[in-house]
């Protein structure tokens, strides 16, 4: 039916009786609507967690059937109830004259009562009560030949009935959407239960879509009967039943979107109409029960019985009462971990934790630790419990202030979970530190209120972090030194539970032992070591079969003492011989409970129990995995999509365990709630229900499941997860939906685990690539890994464009995000790439300085103060201020192969010989402490290195070097001029004279012409000295003072074999210089065909050797970030690409292709940077411009627009004295240098100097460089300013004369020049080049430079 929407006035009862499409007179609108079409999510601290039900059910009609409708309404009244709906009861007095007799009161008997009723919903009776809303209409419907219609009484005629159109239903949503504030996140739902209601429902929402329209908000429009057809009453309810079922008390927050999905499988029509404002709806169910941590499904299922069973005066009739609920959560705030009921066992190692914890001289850290399957989890499940209790004094002397576990979790997340349970707020708000960034301690406000602890027994009661599952977390060694570090405050405890290694024992890392990383080396830790406890097992499964044969009783008592014994000794004997562990017990019992006709008398029941209880560890899983898949073929990929969901599990909510299962299966087709409910019910023994993001989530109730079921995953599979939740977040986006929690923050790590072919699916989707949090998906990128991933440079270019503008991003609005990935993109490859849709503005092209990608590495523990490699070899080795070594092998995996602790003092240097044979490792490693210890470790070892060989240094050692000459010798450097050699056997230091009272600053080993072992030593004084280290006593051959500071040393092999010094100083030149003979004398001399080069600016430069054939390069790094190659051979420093501000270590390792890799490490950073550092030569031209010092616009005598580029510090002035000048084709940057004659081009003019009014300048930081009108552009009158900051900001000129902002563009480079282009496109001159942007949608929106919360 064609018609005309209509607009409700403001006037109470202006709608009355409304029943066509044709407004009558007088009734057009007096008042404006008031649009909200971009009105922002709501704060959800200001919805209340209640709604209004307005049930309208129809009369009996002529000619249909009688139907309860308003028995049917009371029904789903309840049911939203549950949920906090409150009915709202119908007016006294409403009902219509001509249906005064026998009129039920709960019915609509006339079409002035619906449209009283409806007016009432909306609004227009001046009693509003501005909280969201559910209507509901249950009736009869019919197909008109004038369109659907529903039907109610008609008070004037019974002979027919009457009709109410979708125009009048359509007016009253207008009235209801003017009434609601949408800016606090109010909504609506409307609800049609009728015959062909989904032809009426589509009629209203076609209302909606008239251009003239205005856009309501979050309005959920449900019709339940199909198209011309028969409705039936309950449809509703039964899809809401459903829908709550699957909801527990995890889940605190519940959306449109997501009742929408659940319902458009269960009814004819669901529609989400408009901006969904109200994202989160913070609704919760009062009948489900309460969650003290994470419980399997099968122990979630009992307590929801026993609950419902508690349950005393729940509303029935959905009008009256309430239902009792559990308004405060269980705990106290802190977390919580899986609850184990009827604890078993464990006596001792329960005394001993209580000890500790009541012992104040104790270790402040104690390691729960043991085999898979031990109940490690279980044991800290249950001491959290009885520290919560509060009433035995065994376990008063600590107070609980944090609960973490510790599954898929980074140090953000951990931080993060810290920061959200003690309160710290958004003010003070901690982060991981950044590289180069403040040295102030991002940690100090967790520290400040962990040691804010109340007082217990007259004294002050220790804080206690209790943490579980440390070998679980994605950055296992980083976590285990934050909790430690967080430890080391007075006050303040870790209870903390892992198994010994977080890897295989195959795997690479798989001899770490995460003990030895939270000090148990050090005397800082304390380990508590579980081991079998077959008494506790066999105990427990006798009291669980008991149970099991009183539920399902089996054979006389004689028999069923038979049985309990039989299984009982058999367990025991499993148990103490090691081939079970607590685990296999409960296994074993989950599946009896499953199938508790094994446990009658009979031949085949015994055959069936014995071949149970014969299963080894992964027999009774995969039993287990059979009987549930049997006959369920969903139920595999379930399990399978669990497993690879990294530990943390995966929500029903929005259907996303349902698409990762259908991707895991190679189908289209997502499993139906039927199935999953189904699958739940099997397998209830084997999931854990807990929470993530305030909902439900489920995973795998223990690692080992994981591990069996992944063993024989394949990357397809994988794939298949990644490929099916990457499609549901595009049609998230393409919706204009937010993406779901569990997708925004998981997707790039799901991407991360597929290697290569998983960062390409996410790349291939920029709208989903664009709402990712930006920090972790940079971590990720940073430091790849997985299949056909080995550096940065291995990643797509939209991945590697987000990473590179990452600090812009975050500071940025959501719409800049694909410019600036375009951006990012450029500078990290040269290249171009589409921005794709939802851009402000984009990149057209540019010439930008290149800054290469590079691989960060993540997994020390604590902050890199040393390093050592060998430029032959693929290991290299990092010693961190909290005194750990880690090995790493990063081309094959990029966590440490081997990570050493012995020491909590901070590494000052370190050494390896390198000699092994295999060429995977360093062999001898020195390291020295700032305690003047040396510890001599042997990485060779097969199994884990024993303690090392530990001896004293006279003076804290700051370099070291390795002496060549197969005698396995160290040379050492110090404090004071201090120098000494030590053996291999690590046991005493041959202390060599005292030349110099300056630090040694650096050690060079040199092979004399007779083939003795030489010695250079650098001091910080400026004396280079040089000895003969070759016989048992060292010999001094020569000095040389410099007169310089110098702050480090290196020797250098030129074309022709001649080997160099080269020494660095603070704010001076790097120097060359050469060993020669004169009267029999060694002298060292300045080397005179190599002139010494300035780096003027760099206070502390480091020096580096890349070993190559035809002589080495030198890369010297500036303390600002700067690397520039040196050759021996002569000339000027050559810029390389990479480079951090403030590097304090350097190393050269081989490269994942050969060649070599610079390793960087900087102040106060946990992170490894690795650089493969070549030549500008070997970069793009464009990317050598040191400076553009003019560009001026020019049409050639074609017509074609081009850029007129002079610029000066590319080539060697040698080279190209003066500057230079390019002509660059403005449309796509091509060059066209040479091509255009010289004489043709504008002279060198200066800029304008046109000046901008002052109302620009206030809107920026930094000094403004240019301001210029754009030409042709959408919007028209659009002008821009460029600050010194490199930020944009476009204007629009206003008629009045004013010039309002209307967008903030930060391209994170010095700004230099705007040039307008044709189109409105602007070319922008910054120091490290130009780059031309097309400003698109910004010509209509407003300033909107804020930040999203999907840039953290």
């Amino acid at each position: 039916m064609a018609g005309e929407y209509i607009t409700p006035s403001s006037g109470a009862g202006a709608a009355r009786h409304r029943t066509t499409a044709a407004p009558g007179p007088g009734l057009r609108p007096v008042a404006p609507f008031v649009v909200r079409v971009s009105a922002p999510a709501h704060d959800e601290a200001e919805v209340t967690d209640s709604f209004e039900v307005h049930a309208l059910a129809a009369g009996p009609v002529l000619n249909y059937p009688d139907a309860d409708t308003a028995g049917e309404a009371e029904r789903v009244v309840a049911v939203l109830g549950r949920l906090g709906g409150t009915a709202v009861p119908p007016r006294s007095g409403e009902t219509d004259p001509a249906w005064q007799d026998g009129k039920d009161e709960h019915v609509l008997m006339s079409l002035a009562e619906a449209d009283e009723a409806l007016a009432r919903w909306a609004g227009e009776s001046g009693d509003h009560s501005g909280r969201p809303s559910v209507l509901l209409w249950f009736g009869h419907g019919v197909q008109g030949s004038t369109g659907p219609a529903l039907l109610v009484p008609d008070a004037g005629n019974k002979r027919r009935n009457a009709r109410v159109t979708p125009d009048m239903l359509a007016y009253y949503l207008h009235a209801e959407q003017q009434r609601r504030d949408t800016e606090e996140g109010h909504w609506a739902i409307v609800m049609i239960e009728a015959c062909n209601s989904k032809n009426f429902a589509k009629e209203v929402h076609g209302r909606f879509l008239d251009p003239r329209a205005p856009e309501p908000c979050s309005l959920l429009l449900v019709a339940t009967g199909k198209a011309a057809a028969q409705g039936y009453l309950g449809t509703f309810r039964k899809a809401l039943e459903s829908y709550l079922a699957t909801k527990t008390w995890q889940d605190e927050v519940f959306t449109l979107r997501d009742l929408q999905g659940h319902l458009k499988s269960e009814v004819s029509y669901a529609e989400l109409v408009g901006a969904e404002t109200s994202r989160e709806l913070p609704l919760r169910l009062r009948d489900v029960a309460p969650l003290d941590g994470a419980v399997t499904v099968a122990e979630h299922q009992r307590r929801q019985r026993e609950f419902t069973e508690e349950q005393t005066g729940f509303r029935s009739d959905g009008l009256e009462g309430a239902a009792p609920e559990a308004s405060v959560r269980p705990g106290d705030g802190t977390g919580f971990l899986e609850v184990v009921p009827n604890f078993t066992g464990r006596t001792t190692d329960l005394a001993a934790i209580a000890d500790w914890c009541a012992d104040s001289d104790a270790p402040p850290v104690l390691v729960v630790s043991g085999p898979p399957g031990t109940g490690k989890s279980a044991l800290l499940g249950e001491v959290l419990r009885r520290l919560r209790q509060r009433g035995d004094p065994a376990w008063a002397a600590v107070r609980v202030r944090a609960v973490l576990r510790l599954t898929g979790t980074t140090t953000a997340d951990v931080v993060r979970q810290l920061a959200q349970i003690l309160g710290v707020g958004a003010e003070n708000e901690p982060t991981v530190a950044a590289p180069g960034g403040p040295d102030d301690d991002p940690l100090e406000p967790l520290r400040r209120r962990l040691t804010t602890s109340p007082v217990l027994a007259d004294r002050a009661a220790p804080s206690l972090i209790l943490a579980d599952a440390l070998d679980e977390a994605r950055e296992p060694f980083q976590v285990a030194s934050l909790l430690r570090e967080l430890s080391e405050s007075t006050g303040v405890r870790l209870l903390i539970g892992t198994r010994t290694s977080p890897y295989d024992a195959e795997e690479p890392g798989g001899r770490i032992d995460l003990r030895a990383v939270l000090g148990s080396a050090t005397g800082r830790a304390r380990a508590l070591e579980l081991t079998a406890d077959p008494q506790a097992a066999a105990a427990y499964t006798a009291r669980e079969v008991e149970r099991v044969l009183t539920e399902h009783p089996a054979g006389d008592a004689a028999w069923r003492e038979t049985v309990v014994r039989t299984v009982r000794e058999t367990v025991e004997r499993h148990v103490r011989g090691g081939s079970w562990e607590f685990l296999q017990a409960t296994l074993a019992v989950s599946e009896i409970e499953q199938r508790p006709q094994v446990l009658a008398p009979g031949s085949t029941a015994r055959s069936a129990l014995q071949r149970l209880l014969a299963s080894d560890r992964t027999g009774l899983f995969g039993s287990a995995v059979a009987r549930i898949t049997h006959g369920l073929p969903v139920a595999g990929p379930l399990l399978l999509a669990l497993a690879l969901a990294q530990g943390r599990g995966l929500p029903r909510a929005d259907g996303i365990w349902a698409h990762a299962a259908s991707g895991v299966a190679g189908s289209e087709r997502p499993p139906a709630d039927e199935e999953l409910s189904l699958f739940l019910a099997r397998a209830a023994a084997y999931v854990l229900l807990d929470g993530e993001n305030r909902r439900s989530v489920y995973r795998l109730a223990h690692r080992t499941y994981t591990e069996q079921l992944l063993a024989t995953c394949t990357i397809e599979e994988r794939l298949g997860l990644l490929t099916a939740l990457l499609d549901l977040a595009a049609r998230q986006c393409s919706g204009g939906q937010s993406i779901s929690p569990h997708l925004e923050s998981r997707l790039a790590e799901y991407a991360a685990d597929c290697g290569a072919a998983g960062w390409a699916e996410l790349a291939g989707r920029p709208a989903v690539l664009d709402r990712l949090p930006v920090a972790g998906l940079s971590v990720l990128a940073l430091t790849p890994g997985g299949d056909g991933v080995t550096t940065p440079a291995d990643l797509p270019i939209e991945v590697l464009g987000t990473v590179a503008s990452a600090h812009l991003i975050q500071s940025s609005a959501p719409t800049d995000r694909p410019g600036l990935r375009q951006l990012g993109g450029l500078r990290a490859t040269g290249r171009l790439h589409p921005a794709g849709p939802g851009a402000a503005w984009e990149v057209c092209w540019g010439r930008l300085r290149t800054l290469p990608p590079h691989l960060k590495l993540a997994g020390a523990d604590g902050a890199v103060s040393a390093l050592t490699a060998h430029a032959t070899s693929p290991w290299l080795v990092t010693g961190t201020l909290d005194g750990n070594l880690g090995v790493w092998e990063p081309w094959r995996t990029h966590r440490p192969v081997l990570l050493l602790r012995n020491s909590d003092r901070p590494v000052s240097a370190l050494a390896a010989l390198g000699d092994r044979t295999d060429d995977e490792g360093p062999g001898l490693l020195l390291a020295a402490h700032d305690d003047r210890t040396l510890h001599l470790w042997d990485t060779g070892r097969e199994h884990q290195p024993t303690r090392p060989t530990v001896t004293t240094a006279g003076e804290v050692v700051r370099v070291m070097a390795v002496l060549p000459d197969g005698t396995r010798r160290f040379a050492l450097g110090g404090d004071g001029g201090y120098l000494a050699l030590l053996g291999a056997d690590g046991r005493h230091a041959k202390v060599m004279p005292v030349v110099a009272s300056g630090d040694v600053v650096g050690l060079t080993p040199l092979a004399s012409a007779e083939g003795r072992q030489w010695l250079a030593a650098a001091h910080r004084s400026g004396e280079l000295v040089l000895w003969d280290v070759s016989g048992p006593e060292p010999a001094r051959l020569a000095v040389l003072h410099t007169r310089r500071m110098l702050t480090a040393l290196a020797a250098v092999t030129d074309a022709d074999g001649a080997r160099r010094l080269v020494t660095a100083a603070y704010e001076g030149p790097v120097e060359f210089w050469r060993v020669t003979r004169s009267d029999g004398r060694i002298l060292l001399l300045a080397a005179t065909d190599r002139e010494a080069q300035d780096v003027a600016g760099s206070q502390a430069p480091l020096l580096t050797v890349l070993p190559a054939g035809n002589g080495d390069a030198l890369v010297v790094n500036d303390a600002d970030g700067a690397l520039r190659l040196l050759r021996p051979d002569g000339g000027p420093p050559e810029p390389a690409g990479g480079g951090i501000p403030r590097a304090r270590a350097t190393a050269v390792l081989r490269g994942p292709h050969g060649g070599t890799v610079l390793a960087t490490a900087a102040g106060r950073d946990p992170l490894v940077h690795l650089w493969v550092p070549g030549p500008a030569a070997s970069v793009d031209l464009a990317t050598r411009w040191a400076h553009v010092t003019r560009v001026q616009r020019h049409s050639t005598g074609d017509g074609t627009e081009v850029l007129v580029v002079r610029e000066s510090g590319g080539p060697p002035p040698a080279v190209s004295p003066g500057p230079a000048v390019r002509i660059l084709r403005a449309a796509d940057g091509q060059d066209l240098t040479g091509r255009v004659p010289p004489d043709s081009l504008p002279a060198d003019a200066p800029p304008d100097g046109a000046g901008c009014p002052s109302s620009v300048d206030e809107w920026h930081t930094s000094r403004v460089m240019d301001w210029t009108a754009l030409e042709g552009g959408p919007g028209g009158a659009l002008w821009a300013s460029l600050d010194r900051d490199g930020v944009v900001l476009v204007w629009r000129h206003e008629p009045s004369g004013s010039d309002q902002p209307v967008h903030r563009i930060r391209l994170g480079a010095p700004g230099l020049r705007l040039t307008a282009l044709r189109g409105g496109r602007l070319a922008v001159t910054t120091d490290d080049g130009i780059v031309v942007l097309a400003i698109g949608a910004v010509a209509s929106g407003g300033d909107d430079a804020g930040t999203e919360d999907t840039h953290a």
